[in-house]
């Protein structure tokens, strides 16, 4: 037995021990969650600084759109109007294929006025949010932060096209990232989300029904939650489609299919094209040599991906995300089986979700996942640095330039027909840019917004048009409608400028390919649809003044 004297004396002997190992641990508690801080709040400031580059390319490059954002416009003043979510106040058709979108920004046009400059501020909002988190997403099934930042800036760099042309896609993979995350967590509100999604763009209904699937058959949910929450997202959206359409199917999916005669090997080459910056490959090397690299590329990344040994068992941890992968490629089978012909809006919804799912793999600690993932990064890294360029230099290095310059003529052209001719009716085969500053009846010789178009299709090739994928304007339609006004280039009115009989009734006048400004930027000696924009004025209207010079 030991005295108390000496228990006393190991007491004390083991308060400065004690003592030391909790400052030790308090001490190593207060660097982590320094350390913890620093790096969220470098995180934060990365994506300011992502979110603030982002905003200078967007308010530099909007006013270089795909045609079709401002027939979301049309509709969205229409419903604000009172006159219905229709382009043409007098058909009920479901021109627009995004729901959500139009209501979106019939809102945003609510409450800070109708500016198209606001709805490049909210692209550039929603997708940055998006790159955070699908890298978010990436992170938490992996757990290593090099897969965020990864997934974010390839995130990004793919869907940064559709989102300066101010499309619907960004919103759409964001409320798909944003449901993810939560079915992530175990939220089944997540489905409610993905529901939205499907409304924004029916494609991402096809990932709402492979995660039902997935969710069931882990059983990580109850089917009856799952439909549920799934019915309160998609419920408002549908009532509303029901109400004025009497259809959830956009109009646009059965046009599309009678006007365009493409075959499926034409939507492999559409897809990749639209999915590499071609604007700066077209600058700098012929046509040959850019398949050349794209062929180097493509067998590159498949050796790259077979050496990486990359099998399901590779996803043991990220495996939330194969859905995400199966999803997304069943939407490129369903476009290619279907001979979609491909806007470029359409390849993020592919792209996107599949390079982002393939994360995982690219940050495996072995030589091929280096390899692919800058093969990837070089791929789809170009488009952000012709973005700073064609901000910081000139337009004309951006890969739209040439759609978004012809959107600026058809802006300016209609306007000035409006002011001559209110109560005419203006017929044209890309109604987007016209319809929107010609405030009066469209109609559509491609038979988006006007069905009755759709009789006359498909146009033959190449005796009435020069390509299946050209949306031309039917001849006989012209003949048989009468409109006062027609606007056309070359390569949409071929047939239409071929028949004496109906250019006999108008007044024929052109203008310029472009506007003043980017007339003077392009410095190309053609154009990839014709030299002028033709204007036809019927000849029993008073005349109209020349448009040379606008």
């Amino acid at each position: 037995m030991l005295s108390r004297t000496s228990q006393s004396k190991m007491r004390e002997n083991e308060r400065p021990l004690t003592k030391t190992l909790t400052g030790s641990i308090r001490d190593k508690i207060i660097e982590k969650f320094s350390s913890d801080r620093m790096r969220e709040l470098r995180c934060i400031l990365c994506c300011v600084i992502l979110g603030v580059g982002l905003l200078i390319i967007h308010l530099k490059l909007f006013i270089y759109p795909s045609d079709d954002a401002y027939i979301h416009f049309r509709v969205a003043e229409h419903l604000l109007d009172g006159a219905g979510p229709y382009f043409n106040p007098s058909d009920p058709v479901k021109t627009t294929s995004s729901t959500v979108w139009t209501l979106g920004i019939a809102m945003v046009f609510l409450l800070v006025g109708r500016s198209v400059a606001s709805i490049a501020f909210v692209n550039t909002i929603v997708l940055t949010a998006g790159g955070i988190f699908f890298g978010r997403l990436v992170y938490e099934c992996t757990g290593i932060r090099a897969a965020y930042w990864l997934a974010c800036l390839l995130y990004v760099s793919i869907s940064l096209r559709a989102s300066v042309g101010l499309m619907e896609v960004p919103l759409a993979l964001l409320l798909t990232a944003a449901g993810l995350l939560l079915l992530r967590h175990g939220g089944a509100q997540g489905f409610t989300l993905l529901a939205v999604a499907a409304f924004c763009r029916p494609e991402m209904s096809l990932c709402m029904f492979v995660y039902f699937a997935y969710c069931v058959l882990q059983k990580k949910l109850s089917v009856s939650k799952v439909i549920f929450w799934s019915a309160i997202g998609a419920l408002p959206f549908l009532l509303f489609d029901l109400y004025f359409f009497g259809t959830v199917v956009p109009h646009a999916i059965h046009a599309k299919a009678v006007v365009y005669a493409v075959t499926p090997i034409d939507t492999v080459r559409e897809f990749v094209t639209a999915a590499l910056p071609d604007r700066l490959l077209t600058l700098t090397f012929p046509a040959a040599l850019q398949w050349m690299c794209l062929l180097v590329i493509s067998g590159l990344a498949v050796v790259a991906w077979a050496m990486a040994d990359i099998r399901v068992h590779a996803y043991a941890g990220p495996a939330f995300l194969l859905p995400l992968m199966a999803s997304s490629l069943g939407v490129g089978v369903i476009y290619v089986a279907s001979a979609t012909h491909l806007h470029l809006w359409y390849v993020p919804l592919v792209l996107a979700p599949i390079a982002v799912s393939i994360v995982p793999a690219m940050v495996k600690n072995k030589p091929a996942s280096i390899m692919l993932t800058i093969i990837a990064s070089l791929t789809f890294g170009i488009l952000p640095l012709q973005a700073v360029a064609a901000s910081a230099i000139s337009p004309i290095l951006w890969p739209d330039f040439e759609t978004g310059a012809r959107v600026r003529k058809y802006l300016e052209v209609g306007e000035f027909l409006y002011r001559q001719y209110p109560k005419a009716a203006l017929l044209t085969s890309e109604i987007g840019g016209l319809g929107y500053s010609f405030k009066g009846a469209i109609i559509d010789g491609c038979g988006l917004a006007s069905p009755r178009a759709l009789r006359y299709h498909p146009l033959k090739v190449p005796q009435e048009r020069s390509s299946g994928k050209i949306g031309a304007i039917p001849a006989n339609l012209v003949a048989e409608m009468r409109p006062e006004l027609i606007v056309t280039y070359d390569a949409f009115g071929e047939a239409l400028l071929r028949r004496h009989d109906i250019m006999s009734q108008y007044t024929h006048l052109v203008t310029s390919f472009y506007i003043t400004k980017d007339m003077a930027r392009w410095r190309a000696w053609r154009f990839r649809y014709g030299s002028f924009l033709h204007v036809l004025v019927r000849k029993d209207i008073k005349a109209l003044s020349p448009l040379d010079g606008r």
